[in-house]
């Protein structure tokens, strides 16, 4: 694939993860509105938390491919760089949460809440934080912000 259809390629995924980064996180609220309720509700916020760490994840996997390929100015990926370590690390211990609690994961350091399952996120009224540091807001509004620079910065045979 020439360097054109990656640049093409990459802004899709571009939009694609950070909108999906939007959808999870509305998803996410409605789903922490539920835990109230408990049983498959906190059931359903937990798959819901997952698929935003897969999400950030991925733009971050399509935001080092931007880079690679070097056709967009840096500083509309400064927001969700700022956040980086934490969405690996997240995603990350997320995926391997059964080798956690098993006490086999390879970073068992970072499982801070032991019982998170059960009490992360439970009051809507202390904040959006993610597996206790990443902060939901601050995510939503990133991706926000590459999506709005990305239409400032790229537009496929078109010249300002």
């Amino acid at each position: 694939m020439d360097k054109d259809d990656q640049k093409f390629i990459a802004v899709e995924g571009l939009h694609a993860w950070a909108s999906a980064i939007l959808t999870q996180m509305e998803r996410l609220d409605l789903a922490r509105g539920q835990l109230a309720k408990g049983g498959r509700y906190r059931r359903a916020y937990l798959c819901e938390r997952h698929f935003v760490l897969i999400a950030a994840k991925k733009l971050i996997d399509y935001i080092d491919w931007a880079r690679d390929l070097g056709f967009l100015d840096d500083t509309i990926f400064k927001e969700m760089l700022r956040l980086r370590d934490d969405i690996v690390d997240l995603k990350g211990t997320n995926e391997h949460v059964i080798e956690y609690y098993r006490g086999t994961g390879s970073h068992a350091e970072h499982w801070v809440f032991a019982d998170e399952i059960i009490v992360a996120d439970t009051n809507p009224m202390t904040g959006k934080q993610i597996g206790g540091r990443l902060n939901g807001d601050e995510l939503a509004k990133a991706a926000t912000s590459l999506l709005n620079a990305l239409t400032r910065h790229y537009f496929p045979g078109r010249s300002f």
